[in-house]
């Protein structure tokens, strides 16, 4: 019986060392992260935070996050901030829950901070330690009563994940607070966001005369708010001489779904025309994404067309969609038809896996709709794809839940 109480002491022991011993708060040059701040009553912004300045004080390193010097100390599993040229505690991670302690995390003065302790939450997709810290103020009653709460929690491996302030009296509420939503350092990376692009004109090579061409583009996100730039950049080739690179049209309509116009001035019959949708996001990651992911769209520029032979260019443009886009649980693909022809109607996920097949039989020319259901599918991006005879075409959707 001795042997077994010395071994689940032991167990006990190493468990309390391993919770205790999680770095707090990983510091360094260009760990980057980013929080949706909620502001009261009914604001809200995205706050970027990227390490990019430290400063030596008596032989520690501490790193500038959001104004103010940090520094970690891994073996105390304290961390420490500057007041002017001194170094003081902003946490003590080692303080059971509901004990207190001084910390200067919270401007220049001290304030007496509450442990809420460590426990285990689901974070930023993934099972982590969390510890949590508070301070909380009222005054006396009477007509000069107020309240203060600050309130910090830090995961490990990550550093601060929640920042919150209010301030509360007889006559006004004011507050905010900050909630990481993505990061990246040395050690770990979390990134939510979903972009993608999609042309929604069809690329044809087109006469002359059908010039202006509309270009129309549709952005899918997770966080619409994030994104920063939607274009079009496009090349004109003319017996194999490149008379424009990478010129840029900017989307400048409703960022979702937007359009712009390429005319014929400067166009020849003949000259090829290259070009992509582009996606830039305000993320920490600064992505782009592109439709076509990879190479361009190309066509020619063609010799003017009568009416009659307008209409029969009219005819050829073939047009697939979904609406809505991005979906929640069902969406509906729309699909003409121009020849019979035997039609198959496939969706996969972003590996390529067949997910489903939804349509696979033989169709007189014609408009249809066939609704996709995706209410037992994961979140992400899926594509669908159509076959109908010779002709293929593949889309993308993005399913949000």
């Amino acid at each position: 019986m001795k042997t077994i109480k010395y071994i689940t002491c032991l167990i006990a022991l190493i468990t309390f060392e391993q919770l205790y011993s999680q770095n707090f708060f990983p510091l360094n040059i260009d760990n980057k992260y980013q929080f949706y701040k909620n502001i009261y009553p009914n604001e809200h912004e995205y706050v970027t935070r990227i390490i990019t300045d430290s400063i030596i004080v008596f032989g520690k390193t501490f790193y500038d996050w959001g104004g103010r010097y940090f520094y970690m100390d891994e073996e105390e599993n304290k961390l420490y901030t500057t007041i002017g040229s001194q170094i003081k505690l902003a946490a003590d991670f080692n303080v059971p829950k509901d004990s207190l302690f001084i910390s200067h995390i919270w401007g220049s003065s001290p304030y007496e901070f509450e442990s809420e302790g460590i426990d285990t939450v689901n974070i930023l997709g993934d099972q982590r330690i969390q510890f949590g810290m508070s301070y909380n103020y009222t005054s006396a009653p009477g007509p000069w009563w107020y309240s203060i709460h600050v309130g910090f929690k830090f995961v490990e491996n990550i550093g601060i994940s929640t920042k919150c302030y209010s301030y509360h009296d007889l006559f006004m509420l004011t507050g905010y607070c900050e909630y990481l939503i993505a990061f990246e350092n040395e050690i770990l990376s979390y990134n939510p966001f979903q972009f993608d692009i999609t042309l929604l004109s069809e690329v044809l090579d087109r006469p002359i005369n059908h010039f202006p061409y509309q270009l129309s583009a549709e952005v899918s996100s997770n966080y619409d708010e994030l994104v920063d730039s939607v274009y079009a950049e496009y090349s004109i080739f003319r017996n194999d001489t490149i008379l424009v690179s990478q010129h840029k049209f900017p989307f400048t309509d409703e960022p979702l779904e937007a359009t712009v116009t390429l005319d014929s001035t400067n166009l020849q019959i003949g000259d090829l025309i290259k070009f992509r949708c582009v996606l830039s996001d305000a993320t920490i990651f600064s992505g782009k994404f592109f439709d076509p992911d990879s190479g361009y769209f190309q066509f020619r520029v063609l010799p003017p067309v009568t009416d009659v032979e307008k209409e029969v260019h009219q005819e050829n443009a073939f047009k697939l969609s979904n609406y809505p886009n991005p979906f929640n649980y069902s969406t509906i693909i729309n699909y003409p038809v121009l020849q019979t022809s035997d039609v198959v109607i496939k969706v996969f996920d972003m590996l390529g896996n067949e997910v489903e097949t939804l349509v696979n039989e033989e169709k007189q020319t014609g408009t249809y709709e066939i609704t996709w259901y995706a209410e037992n599918l994961p979140s992400g991006i899926y594509f669908y794809q159509l076959q109908a005879g010779s002709f293929v075409e593949t889309k993308k959707m993005v399913l949000l839940k």
